[in-house]
């Protein structure tokens, strides 16, 4: 397989050209085709090689969660459907309007995906090998500094989405303190090539399969645990505040880096999203200064709300996706002044 450039930010159409060509010649099923893909074989069944079993320790209150992840890291998530799932999709439904203005955004993520190994890209061709890839519509949400998240949405069309037809019994019960972001995480568990035609969407001619557990699908944070903190949260944007004696900054940093490399795999950890220790941080969109006690929102944020206020005033009308863009530009006014947020309701 070419190798991929890992310098672009383009989609590789070396790679999309070869798997398609291969898909089409070898005329191997879809679930064959992924494990040729992630080199699964009957020694070495692990979808992502940078997962490893973990020993069950002795005495643990946790140690029956161990064999479930055990069972994940040799052959992937494997979920069960509703009998009322067809066996391929009778229409396809169009990407959310949102993606219009960021086509750019988008290729860069599936470059992304593709270099990480958990986009399956391939041309829109294939699906007439594999007629029961069941394609989902994908929409753009705006993060701060220009940046975007792509987002799958595996609950449209309702009634006939992938939520609608996924087993949600057969999800663990687990209590959830929602931190609200934890996309990221998940594109290191893989999907069992038996389920991954499931988690597909379509755009600009290519047909792209997610390998990785979907962020939005089944029942992600569906419930608020009301037990006492203990400390082990799945989250992404984790913000420490520790007093600084000793090592003990260093040795958090350590502790947390180990634990996400024993769990996920060294490519779990990202050093561009680790700050490091400071009395002035920006978290949680906002400046904060342990120093001075004070929380403050940046000028930038300020200009960008007022920006946003005005335009929506000379427009004289609105549509609701500029109508949600004015009220998240405003969220952190109403959060530093208590007074605004009788016309933030």
């Amino acid at each position: 397989m070419p190798d991929l450039d890992v310098g672009s930010e383009a989609i590789d159409t070396n790679q999309v050209g070869f798997l398609s060509m291969l898909a089409h010649h070898s005329q191997l099923s879809l679930p064959n085709f992924i494990r040729l893909f992630r080199n699964q074989s009957s020694s070495d069944s692990r979808p992502n090689k940078a997962l490893f079993e973990l020993p069950v320790p002795p005495n643990s209150k946790r140690a029956h969660v161990f064999p479930h992840w055990n069972s994940i890291v040799r052959s992937g998530v494997q979920p069960r459907w509703r009998s009322t799932k067809p066996s391929s999709q009778t229409t396809r439904p169009p990407n959310h309007n949102s993606i219009a203005s960021h086509t750019a955004s988008i290729r860069r993520h599936i470059r992304t995906g593709q270099r990480d190994g958990r986009f399956f890209v391939l041309h829109e061709s294939v699906l007439k090998l594999w007629p029961e890839v069941f394609i989902s519509p994908i929409g753009i949400a705006e993060k701060g500094d220009n940046d975007t998240r792509l987002i799958d949405d595996y609950s449209y069309p309702r009634g006939c989405s992938v939520n609608d037809f996924t087993d949600d019994g057969n999800f663990p019960s687990i209590s959830y303190n929602p931190p609200g972001d934890i996309a990221r995480p998940f594109r290191h568990v893989p999907i069992h090539e038996d389920a991954v035609h499931m988690f597909a969407f379509i755009f600009d001619g290519y047909v792209v399969i997610d390998l990785s557990c979907g962020f939005g699908w089944g029942p992600t944070t569906s419930s608020v645990d009301s037990s006492n903190f203990v400390g082990n949260v799945w989250c992404d944007d984790q913000m420490c505040v520790e007093i600084l004696a000793g090592s003990r900054c260093h040795d958090a940093n350590i502790a947390l880096r180990r634990a996400m490399a024993a769990v996920l795999g060294p490519s779990a950890i990202n050093d561009e999203k680790f700050t490091e220790w400071s009395q002035i941080n920006k978290a949680l969109g906002l400046v904060w200064n342990t120093s001075e006690g004070t929380v403050s929102i940046p000028l930038c944020k300020l200009q960008k709300a007022e920006r946003r206020v005005y335009k929506q005033l000379e427009d004289g009308r609105s549509t609701k996706r500029d109508l949600i863009s004015v009220l998240g530009a405003m969220r952190h006014v109403s959060t530093c002044f208590p007074p605004a947020r009788a016309f933030y309701q």
